[in-house]
């Protein structure tokens, strides 16, 4: 899973990337917010119904990943992975992973 969140789904070949990559740009829009950014995936994943302790521990896993206060291509890539950490750790939850 973590794979196809970070590289996309498909055959690779060299540096060709995969035949479809994800698109996380309205994610990477609000990833400053790890409140926001857990409250989309609660949206986008869960459908509006995940529980109040998933979404503490979403929040403390994005803000693992601090983002710096200069040099651009490092804070892209801050906000790039806060974004792929709170889609992983709701993609391997028992509440995602467990039909209701």
């Amino acid at each position: 899973m973590q794979e196809i969140i970070y590289n996309g789904i498909g055959e690779m070949s060299g540096s060709v990337p995969r035949d479809l990559q994800p698109n996380y740009d309205a994610e990477i829009a609000i990833a400053n917010n790890a409140s926001s950014l857990a409250d989309r995936m609660n949206q986008l994943l869960f459908y509006g119904q995940m529980s109040t302790t998933l979404r503490d521990r979403i929040i403390a896993g994005i803000n693992t990943v601090n983002i710096p206060s200069s040099g651009q291509s490092a804070i892209d890539n801050a906000r790039l992975n806060r974004v792929r950490i709170a889609i992983l750790l709701s993609m391997i939850s028992p509440e995602y992973l467990v039909q209701r």
